[in-house]
């Protein structure tokens, strides 16, 4: 990661143990999905609030 993208390997470190916290927690959820957007949710707290749909506006207007 640090090779490519220079991202220190800290943050690396942190994010997977955010996500292995966040799995640990919701053990016995069914919901893959639901599961995945709350890791990324997680992981990505300079987003503010998730939008997943968010790039649909964008696209919108080419038309």
């Amino acid at each position: 990661a640090c090779c490519d993208k220079r991202v220190s390997l800290g943050y690396i470190e942190a994010t997977n143990l955010k996500a292995k916290n966040l799995i640990r927690r919701a053990y016995g959820f069914r919901d893959d999905e639901y599961m995945r957007l709350k890791i990324i949710q997680a992981c990505t707290p300079w987003m503010g609030v998730f939008h997943p749909w968010g790039w649909l506006h964008v696209h919108k207007n080419l038309s």
